[in-house]
């Protein structure tokens, strides 16, 4: 991605990094002049004419200290221009950090990451394969399992493996309060339907609603009271066995002494909420008021309300009898 034709040079574009500006006047190209001063190389020579050590310190950098001397042009094809003094100053010492990690250090903080982010791809590290731990670490078994190896478990399957750890009295002086508080945390996981998450999931890779239904394991785990909660349809995508898991949890959370306000289309949670507000009578701008308000009962017998018109059997939404046949366009899975 970086280097997509090696036979350009860094002037001709063979770096890709920012298109945006003169190429001439930007930073990096006005440093990688001065690096190639002292490594042997210029913005004009190809990529395929350059040595491996002359692409490794153009890609990640150099320990050495680099001079700016006290003339500050620089060449460019057709003659001489003057180089930005603010960019590199005479008679200045640098050390050049490499493409690579100023690619990563930018993206960070800058608020062009989409352009950056396509150079740039996560991969597991090669010593410790995706655990992010020290050998001395990664060495430390329980019933044969590793911390990295218990991460990459679903949630359902380290509930299981807590259950079934054999820890003789002696350990569970120390272990006892630890594997209390990690089997709570599960559980709390998979009440609220998130039995099939790894524990090493990636928070960015997570839907608006599991992200949302982990924050709710959260706070049933910490035991508050006395707060209100505003969750947003928290069983869009849930399937039917976990969703009344789900309420259970939402349950226990109300118990505690709190408060839930939800916005919510699910059948079933509507039917298991203390008090519904209908808003409608439509959607959009036809909508916007109160048609109905009360326990489910109350909002059932409401002719006025199409959400109780529903819940009540007066409209559903029948089965057809007869599926008509699909065309030659089709989306096969």
């Amino acid at each position: 991605v970086l280097i997509p034709d090696s036979s350009r040079s860094i002037r001709q574009g063979g770096l890709k990094v920012w298109t945006d500006g003169p190429l001439d006047v930007h930073p990096i190209y006005l440093m990688l002049e001065l690096v190639g001063e002292m490594f042997g190389f210029t913005l004009d020579t190809p990529f395929k004419d350059m040595t491996p050590k002359q692409i490794r310190v153009i890609l990640h950098g150099s320990d050495q200290w680099i001079e700016s001397p006290n003339d500050i042009s620089v060449s460019v094809q057709g003659g001489i221009k003057k180089r930005p003094k603010k960019v590199v100053d005479p008679n200045l010492s640098f050390q050049y950090r490499g493409i690579f990690p100023t690619v990563e250090r930018a993206s960070r903080y800058a608020h062009q990451f989409s352009e950056l982010g396509r150079l740039m791809q996560p991969i597991p590290c090669a010593a410790c394969e995706g655990g992010r731990l020290r050998p001395e670490s990664r060495a430390v078994t329980i019933e044969g399992q590793s911390i990295d190896g218990f991460c990459r478990l679903s949630v359902e399957e380290a509930l299981r493996f807590i259950k079934v750890l054999d820890v003789n009295s002696d350990r569970m002086a120390v272990a006892g309060d630890v594997m209390t508080e990690i089997r709570n945390r599960l559980r709390f996981l998979l009440d609220v339907g998130l039995d099939y998450l790894s524990l090493d999931r990636r928070a960015p890779t997570l839907s608006g609603g599991e992200a949302q239904r982990i924050r709710l394991a959260s706070q049933i785990g910490s035991g508050l009271t006395g707060v209100l909660y505003v969750l947003d349809e928290p069983t869009i995508g849930l399937h039917a066995r976990d969703n009344r898991r789900l309420i259970h949890a939402l349950t226990n959370l109300r118990d505690l002494g709190n408060t839930l306000i939800m916005v919510e289309h699910d059948r079933e949670t509507l039917e298991s909420a203390d008090h519904l507000v209908d808003f409608g009578p439509g959607a959009g701008i036809n909508g916007g008021r109160v048609v109905s308000t009360g326990s489910p009962a109350k909002v059932r017998k409401s002719k006025k309300s199409l959400t109780g018109n529903y819940l009540s059997n007066r409209l559903a939404l029948e089965v057809p009898g007869k599926r008509r046949k699909p065309g030659y366009k089709k989306l096969q899975i």
